[in-house]
């Protein structure tokens, strides 16, 4: 079963420009792979983990705790690549949760994923 995972794109989350005729359907494998990796991606990112090196080339947080991570857009823009969009929510040691948009381009690996860019960075 193939599905396509685009659950609302508001103008407010991104000023990206990304070309709809490029919207390649994922099936379920492939969909839940994603999310699982784009959580895990976020959860070292905002602990700022070592490991974090290992899928992408950003530096995290330091120091703070993922709430959640809400995947609004997940599509395959060309062969192995993947624009996921959505915001995730996080908190520092006894302040309130904090939301952010975020945009990430991500690439299948041998084994898995590498995150190439985020935010169009």
């Amino acid at each position: 079963m193939h599905m396509l995972i685009h659950l609302m794109v508001s103008t407010n989350l991104l000023d990206f420009d990304f070309d709809t005729s490029l919207n390649y359907y994922l099936n379920e494998e492939e969909t839940k792979k994603l999310t699982e990796f784009t959580n895990r991606f976020f959860e070292l990112y905002v602990k700022n983990d070592e490991k974090l090196g290992l899928i992408a080339n950003v530096k995290g947080l330091e120091r703070a705790t993922l709430e959640k991570v809400d995947i609004t857009s997940l599509r395959e823009t060309g062969q192995g690549v993947y624009d996921v969009r959505g915001t995730y929510q996080f908190s520092y040691e006894g302040k309130s949760p904090l939301t952010s948009n975020f945009s990430l381009q991500i690439e299948a690996t041998k084994d898995s994923y590498f995150i190439k860019k985020m935010n169009g960075v």
